[in-house]
């Protein structure tokens, strides 16, 4: 970008957010008055998207534009465009607090460092606010701490770029995947942690986006549990949970031999969890005549 290494890069992929990208570019104003660089990827919007970012008068926050291709492929476009040390990855509806970047900065200075995370509040359209912080992933994740969501974490760019990016396959849990992938090259000793909730997100889980994101589940989930298959096979729960939202996933799609084909798989895998016997018991009332 033709500038020297900054700390850190905000990539943010971005499709049609002129409604909202406004607000999470204004909330990242403290952190680029210290230096933080912001790389916004329009992903072939059809609206004034990139003129958002191009109303920003500062050599920190750039527009790159693109044709459609998905967030995981703008997202590595940002990755690369990237000039800061590390870098951390936001959605274009989510907001950060006056803190984040100070504790990111702050922690991002140690040399030792490879990995930062930070809680975060989840504000779900309709219902009650959540609130998420740094917790034991699981022997999936090698037992790493850490909040791997959008703005919660942020990481040493050579990693991030040495594992390939985000996997343009999965396109629903992909920070999740990613983290992954990274786990083996993240030790305790080199990260940091916040419990403060430093991030804002807004959730739409209306029944249409869970309708639209259908496909993207069932894919995801079964590509995961057929690449990482040994990692999966840590953990039987969340190999477990990653079945059952296939399941219900393939139920929203009609595809009702593999909603229970995945359903099954989760029960067999946690067959004393009453919260599996739930999920079929509630596949079986959906697949009654006259509950399609």
């Amino acid at each position: 970008m033709g500038r020297g290494p900054t700390p850190l890069t905000v990539v943010i992929a971005a499709y049609n957010a002129t409604a909202t990208l406004p607000a999470c570019l204004a909330s990242l104003r403290p952190a680029v008055a210290a230096g933080v660089e912001v790389v916004v990827v329009d992903d072939g919007s059809t609206d004034d998207t990139a003129e958002v970012v191009r109303s920003w008068d500062s050599p920190l926050v750039t527009v790159l534009s693109q044709p459609n291709g998905g967030p995981s492929v703008a997202r590595n476009a940002g990755l690369e465009a990237a000039s800061g040390t590390f870098v951390t990855f936001l959605d274009s509806d989510d907001e950060v607090t006056p803190g984040w970047h100070e504790f990111l900065l702050g922690a991002l200075d140690d040399e030792r460092v490879d990995l930062a995370t930070c809680g975060m509040k989840v504000l779900l359209e309709g219902g009650p606010t959540r609130e998420r912080r740094p917790f034991p992933m699981g022997p999936v994740y090698d037992d790493m701490v850490a909040l791997f969501l959008p703005g919660a974490y942020a990481v040493r760019r050579s990693l991030v770029l040495d594992v390939g990016g985000f996997d343009v396959r999965v396109r629903y849990g992909e920070h999740h995947e990613l983290a992954m992938r990274l786990a083996d090259r993240l030790t305790p000793e080199r990260t940091r942690r916040s419990t403060e909730l430093l991030v804002v997100k807004h959730h739409d889980r209306s029944q249409a986006r869970v309708s639209a994101y259908a496909s993207a589940r069932l894919d995801s989930m079964g590509y995961v549990l057929e690449r990482h298959a040994a990692r999966m096979a840590r953990d039987p729960e969340l190999s477990a949970d990653y079945h059952s939202i296939a399941g219900f996933a393939a139920y929203t799609l009609g595809e009702r031999r593999l909603a229970t084909r995945h359903t099954l798989a989760a029960l067999r895998l946690q067959p004393r969890k009453p919260k599996m016997w739930g999920r079929v018991l509630r596949l079986a009332r959906m697949s009654l005549p006259g509950r399609a």
